[in-house]
Order: structure tokens, then sequence, then C-alpha cells
């Protein structure tokens, strides 16, 4: 397990451990990040991957985007190395528009948690909300 302690938008702490798990994170790029903002939150990012073993039989890190409509940028399957999901991580792009955050938690399910569901590292699975301010466990359903 690895828990990441956040404060105000900033990484205070990293305590790791060599549980193998699979990170999902659902990225902001509405405008309510702003254009001016949006490659500290890719840095944010890059910097908690920093910290992880990434590879098919350890951590696996997969990311969506939303806005209006939500993407996938990248599968929990797609990168073995930190350093190809940082990179990844760099091209997710910003979208403007609209925060549609159900949008984005129902890709994350529907395309990325059920695409992997026989593959994932746990039965229990809690995603992690990192807004501007605070990190929330989101427990519920996606209609926002």
């Amino acid at each position: 397990m690895t828990v990441i302690m956040i404060t105000r938008s900033r990484r205070v702490g990293v305590v790791a451990c060599t549980s193998k798990i699979d990170l999902l994170f659902v990225v902001d790029a509405s405008g309510s990040i702003q254009f001016e903002r949006m490659k500290s939150v890719r840095e944010f990012l890059v910097s908690i991957v920093a910290d992880l073993d990434v590879g098919p039989t350890s951590t696996r890190v997969g990311a969506v985007y939303f806005s209006n409509e939500s993407h996938t940028a990248f599968t929990l399957d797609q990168y073995n190395s930190r350093q190809d999901v940082q990179e990844a991580i760099r091209y997710i792009p910003y979208l403007g528009g609209r925060t549609n955050i159900a949008a984005g938690l129902r890709i994350a399910r529907t395309h990325l948690l059920q695409a992997t569901e026989t593959t994932l590292r746990s039965t229990f699975v809690t995603p992690i909300r990192i807004t501007r301010t605070r990190v929330q466990a989101w427990a519920g359903d996606d209609k926002d």
C-alpha cells in the first residue's frame, strides 16, 4: 500500500511499501483548473509517480481526463515503466469548458476498471479525488 498525504495541493509525505496496486488518476482538465495551472497539475501527478515502482508485476497506473466530456489518457496496462507513465501524464491536454466529474468517473469505471476487472490487483477500489485544496475518498455513484 502507498499512502500519499496531501495538504493544499502539495504532497507532504509518501510512505511506501511493496504492495502491488492499480492507481487510476481522474484528472480535471476543465476551465475550473485554468490553462495556466494545468502544467502544475501534470507535474504534481508526475511527482506522485516518481515514488512508485511501476511495472506489469508491481504498480500499474492509468489516467482519464475530463471537462464537458471524458477521455482515456492511458490504460492500466499500457505503460510498463515509471518514465513512460510520467511522459504520458505530461501529454494530458487542457480542455477548458465545464467541469463534469461524473463523466470522468464514469469513463474510469466503464473503460478502465471494468475492462481490467479480471486482472485488478484488489477487489476493493477507493477512488481518491484530488482537488485544489483537499483530498477526498469518493464513495458514491457518479450522479453529480
